[in-house]
C-alpha cells in the first residue's frame, strides 16, 4: 500500500493535537475546544510552523520560521479550506 505524505501544515496540526491523521484532529475534543476559544493556535500554511495563540480571525501574519505572510488561526484555516 502506498504511503501518503502529509503536508507540513497537516503534520503540525497532528503533532499539536496528538493525533495521527487530520481526520482524527478534526474529530478530537481538543480541536473543538481550541476552535471555540477566544484565542486559537496558529499555523503557517507554507511551512507548517506553529505560531502564537491569536484571535480566531487572524490570517496573513508573518511566519517566524519561513518569513512568509502565511500564518493563520485555526478557524481561518478551516474557512480557507486548508483542513480538508
Amino acid at each position: 500500500m502506498p504511503q501518503t505524505t502529509q503536508s507540513p501544515l497537516h503534520q503540525s496540526l497532528c503533532d499539536h493535537f496528538g493525533c495521527h491523521s487530520l481526520k482524527r484532529v478534526i474529530e478530537s475534543p481538543e480541536f473543538a475546544h481550541a476552535f471555540n476559544d477566544s484565542v486559537q493556535p496558529t499555523f503557517c500554511t507554507k511551512c507548517g510552523a506553529e505560531g502564537d495563540d491569536l484571535e480566531p480571525d487572524v490570517t496573513g501574519v508573518r511566519c517566524d520560521e519561513c518569513g512568509e505572510n502565511a500564518v493563520a488561526a485555526l478557524s481561518m484555516l478551516l474557512i480557507m479550506g486548508e483542513l480538508g
